[in-house]
C-alpha cells in the first residue's frame, strides 16, 4: 500500500467492523436509555480509539507472534460478524441461508473496493439518521431515552465493551487491514465515530418505536436491514487482508469460513449467540489489544510511557473486567453449548495451525 492512500479509502477499508459493534448494545436501551451510549462514547474517545491507534502503530514482531495476533483478531472479527448476522439468517429461513451465502460472496467483491465500502457505510448512516428523525418526529415522546443511571449494573458492562471495541481495536482492522500511513491517525476516529453515531441513531429509533407502540416490542425490519448492511461491511474486512497482495483462494476460504460460522450460529449454535457476542468476542479482542500494548509499550518503556502505551492495557483490562463482572448467559441447552464449543474449537485450531506454519516458514 502506497502513501497515496486517502483517508476515505483507509476508512472504507476499516469502517465496516465498527458498524457491527453497536450490535453489542442492542437491548441495553430498555435498561438504561441513553446512558449506555454516553458511557460507550466516552470510553471510545478516551480508551477505544487510542487503543486502536496503538494497535495500528505496533512494530513488527516475530512471525509466530504476529500471526497469532492477526489470527486472533480475525477470529474475533469473524465471530462478531457471524453473531450479528445469524439471527437475521435464522428469521428469514431458507431465504436467509441463501442471503448468507450471497452476502459473503459480495464481501469478497467488496474487499478490494474500499471507496465503495465507504459510500455504503455513509448510506447506512444516512438511512439510520432518516429513520431516527422520522421516528422522533412522529412519536408522542421519547421518554425511553431518559438516562437510567440507577440501573447501571445491567448495561455498564456492554457499554464499556462496545466503547473499547468501537474503534476496531482487537477486531482485525489494524493487524490484518491497511498498513499505517503517516499522517492518517484520524482513521480510527472515523471508525469509532461511525460506530457511536449508528448506536445513537438506533437508540433514538428504538425509543420512538417504544413510545409509538405503547411499550409493545415489535419486529423492526428497518433495523434488521441496517444490521445486515453492517455485517456485509464487516465481512468485507475480515476476508482480507488487503494491505498486501493475497491469494484469491485464501480470501475465498475465509469467506467460506465466515459463511459456515454464520449458518452454524443460525442453526445448531443459535443458543450460544449471547455467549459468543458478549463473552467470546470481547475476550478475543482483549487478547489482541493486550498484544498491541505489549508490542508498543516495549520501546516507550525506555523513555517516558505515554497514554498511547497505557491505553491498550487499560482497554484490555476494562473489557475483561466487564465480561467477568457480568458474565453472559450460558447456552440454554446442551446441544447449543456443544455447537458453540465446536465452533470455537475449530476457530482456535485454524489460528494455531497458521501460527505453527508461520513459525516454520521463518525458521
Amino acid at each position: 500500500m502506497g502513501r497515496d492512500e486517502t483517508p476515505i479509502t483507509l476508512a472504507g477499508r476499516t469502517i465496516g467492523i465498527g458498524l457491527c459493534v453497536p450490535g453489542l448494545l442492542v437491548g441495553s436501551v430498555t435498561d438504561g436509555g441513553i446512558a449506555p451510549i454516553v458511557v460507550a462514547a466516552a470510553t471510545a474517545a478516551v480508551v477505544g480509539v487510542p487503543a486502536a491507534q496503538a494497535e495500528w502503530r505496533v512494530p513488527a514482531a516475530r512471525p509466530g507472534m504476529a500471526e497469532a495476533a492477526a489470527g486472533t483478531a480475525r477470529l474475533a472479527g469473524i465471530l462478531l460478524v457471524a453473531a450479528t448476522a445469524a439471527p437475521l439468517v435464522r428469521a428469514a429461513g431458507a431465504v436467509g441461508a441463501l442471503g448468507c451465502a450471497v452476502g459473503w460472496i459480495a464481501a469478497v467483491a467488496l474487499a478490494s473496493r474500499a471507496r465503495a465500502a465507504w459510500w455504503i457505510a455513509v448510506a447506512l448512516l444516512a438511512v439510520a439518521a432518516g429513520r431516527a428523525a422520522f421516528g422522533a418526529a412522529s412519536a408522542p415522546g421519547v421518554t425511553l431515552l431518559a438516562p437510567q443511571w440507577e440501573s447501571w449494573s445491567s448495561w455498564l458492562g456492554p457499554a464499556i465493551v462496545a466503547g473499547v471495541l468501537a474503534g476496531g481495536a482487537g477486531l482485525g482492522p489494524w493487524t490484518i487491514g491497511p498498513a499505517r500511513v503517516p499522517g492518517h491517525d484520524e482513521t480510527p476516529w472515523a471508525v469509532g465515530g461511525a460506530a457511536m453515531l449508528l448506536a445513537t441513531l438506533w437508540v433514538v429509533q428504538a425509543g420512538a418505536r417504544f413510545e409509538a407502540t405503547l411499550g409493545i416490542t415489535l419486529a423492526d425490519p428497518g433495523r434488521d436491514a441496517l444490521l445486515a448492511g453492517a455485517a456485509l461491511l464487516g465481512a468485507a474486512l475480515v476476508v482480507g487482508p488487503r494491505a498486501v497482495p493475497t491469494r484469491s483462494g485464501a480470501i475465498l476460504l475465509r469467506a467460506a469460513a465466515g459463511a459456515a460460522a454464520t449458518l452454524w450460529l443460525a442453526g445448531p449454535g443459535l443458543g450460544a449467540i449471547p455467549l459468543v457476542l458478549r463473552g467470546v468476542v470481547p475476550c478475543l479482542a482483549a487478547l489482541g489489544v493486550a498484544y498491541a500494548a505489549w508490542g508498543i509499550g516495549a520501546p516507550q518503556r525506555r523513555s517516558r510511557p505515554g497514554w498511547s502505551a497505557l491505553a491498550p492495557w487499560v482497554g484490555s483490562t476494562a473489557v475483561i473486567a466487564a465480561v467477568l463482572g457480568r458474565p453472559p448467559a450460558m447456552p440454554g441447552s446442551l446441544a447449543a453449548g456443544a455447537a458453540g464449543g465446536l465452533l470455537l474449537a475449530v476457530g482456535f485450531w485454524i489460528v494455531a495451525t497458521r501460527v505453527v506454519l508461520a513459525a516454520r516458514e521463518s525458521a
